[in-house]
């Protein structure tokens, strides 16, 4: 069986069929990763001459170390392993022949046909095009890898960690949409010019060598596809669907009756595409082409003429360019570093689609003829609202998906790699990066991005271009453990996982909620607090689910806090009973049924654990084996109407941010929904966008003041006028905040400025003059009891920097507009030309304050449960909803589920009590345990803990709790001793305390 995978028909640049790094010329091999070249070329005879069954024989009578390097790689994820595109041939060939013929295959997978594809049309693609093979191939190794290993039965490739089983027809065909959607994210994040697309065309009917192709134009023709158009991601899913339908011996009316239930998404790109781009490295021996729509005397002249084509034309990418060797002017570019084809054809988007009549084409070297580097210049607006994207691992292990790490900098030399991030950071003062170093190779990375998305990836690396950062700097690679990665602050190594960060936050001291969000990123309660200091997984929110002030309120509310409660550790989020003797007996009779097995030993304690955090949670876990299910019997132990509703429109484990919105919002909302989506889809520029769209979402009052700023433009004197009252003299105002800024202008001329304005004041003039660092701070100072002149201030700042009018509105209008009218802008100037992203934008703003942001939800989500308690994360029951996410990620796995809710230091803790002594140093529960020590080391006096002082509980605490416990195993410590002799023996491993592998340090 082979289904044809459009895919790959473009994805390689000519790349000889030679032995890669990793393929050895002769043998014998010396690591497990590795094969030598005639294995390969063996297997790839045998597959051809043999039938299954002589195959299956073959394989047991003759090693080969191709095939033993494909187990092992695919089994660690060693994707870049394969260096070229024959070896990723014979792999995808080797796959698709274990998928439906080893009978070590499970059997639910055996029918998915998908990989066939790939066999099939890897080495035709060697005609040209791009090489997007190897992007292609690192997703797809760690899909093989999931489903041969892990998930034992089809899932859903698309979402981060799925959970549900499906057919093998819907996973081929979920497979087709998550391939296409990888191949539009390439050719979009690269700038493919449209050329090469068109070329693919021109080959289709000469290279191709299925006759499938034949056999299903009929279909895609009734399905309105009437002509072979590689460019159009439409038309490349209709496809991939039709092939996976007619292999799976569907009709075309099976076909067709799909098609019109399903269409493909529209995903279009723009005539002018980004292509802005840093230079692979800064020497004199690297250029490239420039696309100019237009040359200012001034940066500030140049910045204005981009906030007037980003308005003019809404997602238009562009940037500025200091002047280059003896030429004196600024630049405003839409294309950098990209080859001719592409600048050329960004020339004549420009000159057609009216943004810039005289666009032409240059070329430039990354350093110019006096030595200076050349490289893109962002405006103040574009450093501060680069999102964030580091990010904390919450589990111990992270799926692929969600474990990319993108790295600006690398080096061995820690005083090198401080010395770079010193000067990035001098240079760019609100950039988010951190000085990791790697504990596999110990090297130093300055990363931009840590367990992050490939989303996420691809953000920070257009992100990336915008910081000028040579290309060759970057590197993209996967950490699936936080202890993989090692943060060193204030001489201390903290570990990059969630509850590493919040430790060190609150071993400061005291602390209250917003103390903790400050510091650490994360919005925390008594319960997450506990259970982070326990080490459990410590599932927090943070500001994706969190992303209004609303919903921050709404949030505290619930968890009945506010931002000054101070965070304490909560003695019932503590996994331990208070009753010892019964504790005890527990422990015994997990023993007896353990009968010597350590593994029942370890599930058996760790479900006495869960039952005590959560029992709700746990007998969800316990009873429901998908995740629909699981949700369902959390959503009605939540008690909680927002999670019911939530569950009701969340189907699957990779939902529709924007269908689940409108389900939400209700009909009446989701028509108004519609009619924005609509509306977008035909918004050429951010006014059409800003005045055309958002009519009813935003307050009426703000409505005019949104108008004002929009037709303002980058004319900072009208855009004043917006703002000030209109008893208020705008251009007085306007004068004296041009004059006091002026870079030029000393800070006793700045206050000159300011005088005709605010009058003399010279004790204040005197104060704010020693508490100010430069003029902008000093106007604000001295504006302190001026809110209109401040708001003035902040718009002059904007203005002057080159903010376009959506960039304006959500970023420099705090105290003039409402949080909705400024997130709809924010919207507007965040997604740029992507539509889709927009849309679901500003959907959220139709939800109340109880659900959580459904885009930002997806983004952050790893299936369709986690889907669904971050929406209803705010409203929820903290206790419930960590413990259900536990429930999720464990799949129910007792061990895994008392990791994840009752922490490493709980498990490990109940282990020292049955090999050593009770309340002593070498023992459990003493002076010097892990837990004791975790709440000690986060700033708790446990000497009044002790002394019956408040700590942990009502009065009682950790300590006395503890005491309890070890007073009753004190008791019957020799029995216990002789009994756990008798089981492990005398001195075994586990006698550390080392309760499970999961836990082991």
């Amino acid at each position: 069986m082979r289904i044809a995978l459009y895919a790959l028909l473009f994805i390689s640049l000519s790349l000889p069929g030679v032995a890669g790094a990793r393929e050895q010329l002769t043998g014998p091999v010396t690591t497990p990763s590795d094969w030598v070249l005639n294995d390969r070329l063996l297997w790839d005879q045998q597959r051809q001459a043999l039938t299954p069954e002589q195959l299956t024989a073959w394989f047991s009578s003759a090693p080969n170390t191709f095939v033993q390097a494909a187990d092992y790689n695919t089994r660690n994820y060693l994707p870049d392993e394969y260096t070229d595109i024959r070896q990723r041939h014979s792999y995808y060939d080797l796959i698709s022949y274990l998928i439906e013929h080893d009978d070590k295959t499970a059997a639910p997978v055996r029918d998915v046909t998908f990989f066939h594809a790939v066999t099939a049309i890897t080495i035709p693609a060697e005609h040209g095009g791009v090489d997007v093979n190897q992007t292609l191939f690192r997703r797809n190794m760690r899909v093989i890898q999931d489903l041969l290993f892990h998930w034992q039965a089809p899932r859903d490739p698309r979402a981060i960690s799925p959970k549900e089983n499906i057919s093998a027809l819907d996973f081929d065909i979920y497979m087709v949409d998550f391939e296409q959607s990888i191949i539009f994210s390439f050719i979009d994040s690269n700038a493919v010019p449209n050329v090469t697309l068109r070329n693919v065309n021109k080959t289709i009917g000469t290279v191709w060598p299925l006759a499938t192709l034949r056999q299903v134009r009929p279909w895609l023709k009734a399905a309105g596809f009437k002509q072979d158009d590689f460019a159009d991601y439409r038309w490349r899913v209709a496809v991939g669907r039709a092939q996976v339908f007619l292999f799976h011996r569907k009709s075309r009316a099976d076909y067709l009756s799909f098609m019109k239930a399903n269409p493909p998404a529209q995903k279009t790109r723009e005539k002018l595409y980004s292509a802005i781009f840093s230079p692979v490295t800064i020497t004199r021996d690297t250029a490239g082409y420039f696309t100019v729509l237009g040359s200012w005397k001034t940066e500030q002249g140049a910045r204005r003429h981009v906030a007037e084509l980003q308005s003019g034309h809404l997602g238009l990418d562009v940037a500025v360019f200091p002047p280059y060797g003896k030429n004196r002017y600024w630049t405003v570019v839409s294309s950098s570093y990209v080859g001719k084809e592409t600048a050329v054809e960004l020339q004549r988007a420009a000159r057609t689609g009216r943004v810039a009549a005289d666009a032409f084409v240059l070329r430039h070297r990354a350093v110019d003829p006096q030595g200076n580097a050349f490289t893109v210049s962002p405006s103040m607006p574009e450093i501060i609202n680069l999102p964030g994207f580091l990010r904390a691992a919450t589990e111990e292990n992270m799926p692929i998906e969600a474990s990319y790490l993108l790295s600006v900098y690398r080096n061995a030399d820690e005083t090198l790699a401080k010395e770079k991030r010193a000067a990035l950071m001098a240079q760019y003062p609100t950039l988010d990066v951190s000085l990791l170093k790697s504990v596999a190779d110990n090297s130093w990375l300055i990363a931009l991005a840590t367990f992050a998305t490939q989303a996420d990836i691809e953000a920070a690396k257009k992100a990336v271009n915008r910081l000028g950062i040579p290309l060759a700097d970057i590197t993209v690679s996967t950490f699936t453990r936080p202890d993989q990665l090692v943060k060193v602050i204030d001489g201390r190594a903290v570990s990059q996982s969630t509850w590493g960060i919040v430790n060190r936050c609150y071993s400061t001291g005291q602390i209250t909620v917003k103390q903790m969000h400050d510091c650490s990123g994360f919005w925390l309660t008594p319960s997450s607090l506990t259970r982070c200091i326990l080490e459990s997984n410590c599932r927090v929110l943070d500001d994706r689910q969190l992303n209004s002030q609303a919903r921050i309120e709404e949030f505290l509310s619930t968890q009945k806090l506010d931002l000054t409660t101070r965070l304490v550790g909560m003695r019932e989020a503590v996994p331990l009973s208070n009753d010892a003797k019964h504790l005890v007996n527990q422990i015994h009779q997990c023993q007896e049924q353990s009968q010597s097995d350590k593994q029942k030993f370890e599930t058996c304690v760790s479900t006495l654990v869960g039952m005590t955090v959560s029992p709700a949670a746990m007998t969800c876990a316990q009873q429901n084996v998908s995740g629909n299910a699981l949700l369902k019997c959390v959503t009605q132990a939540s008690m909680t109407p927002e999670m019911q509703a939530v569950q009701n429109c969340v189907q699957g484990d990779h939902p529709d941010p924007l269908a689940v919105t409108k389900c939400l919002a209700g009909p009446e909302k989701a028509a108004a929904m519609t009619k924005v989506e609509t509306c977008l889809t035909r918004a050429t520029s951010q006014e059409n966008a800003l005045s055309g769209c958002i009519d009813g979402i935003i307050p009426a009052d703000s409505r005019e003041k949104v108008d004002c700023l929009t037709a303002a433009g980058a004319n900072s004197g009208k855009a004043i006028h917006c703002v000030v009252p209109a008893n208020s003299d705008a251009g007085k105002v306007t004068r004296a905040l041009a004059c006091a800024n002026n870079p030029s202008a000393t800070r006793d001329a700045a206050l000159n400025c300011l005088t005709p304005l605010l009058g003399p004041d010279a004790g204040k003039a005197q104060a704010c003059l020693e508490n100010s660092t430069d003029n902008r701070s000093l106007v604000m100072c001295m504006a302190a009891n001026r809110p209109e002149l401040q708001a003035a201030q902040r718009v002059y700042q904007c203005v002057s920097q080159g903010a376009d009018a959506a960039t304006l509105i959500a970023s420099c209008s705090d105290g003039i507009l409402d949080e909705r009218t400024r997130h709809v802008a924010g919207c507007v100037a965040t997604t740029g030309g992507d539509k889709g992203a927009l849309a679901g934008c500003i959907a959220s703003t139709f939800l109340p304050k109880e659900y959580g942001p459904a885009l930002q939800c997806a983004g952050s989500s790893t299936g369709g449960v986690s889907f669904a308690l971050c929406m209803a994360g705010p409203s929820m029951n903290e206790e419930l909803r960590i413990t259900a996410e536990c429930a999720v990620q464990s799949g129910g796995t007792p061990p895994a589920f008392a990791v994840c809710t009752a922490g490493r230091l709980t498990l490990r803790e109940l282990g020292k009590c049955l090999s050593g002594k009770i309340g002593s140093d070498d023992g459990c529960f003493g002076p010097n345990n892990s837990i004791v020590v975790a709440f000690k080391t986060v700033g708790h006096d446990l000497e009044s803990c002790v002394n019956g002082g408040d700590c942990l509980g009502r009065n009682n605490d950790i300590i006395n709790a503890l005491a309890e416990i070890g007073g009753g195993l004190r008791d019957l410590g020799d029995s216990l001793q002789s009994a756990w002799d008798g089981l492990f023996g005398k001195d075994s491993d586990i006698c550390r305390g080392d309760l499970t592998k999961i836990v082991c340090r």
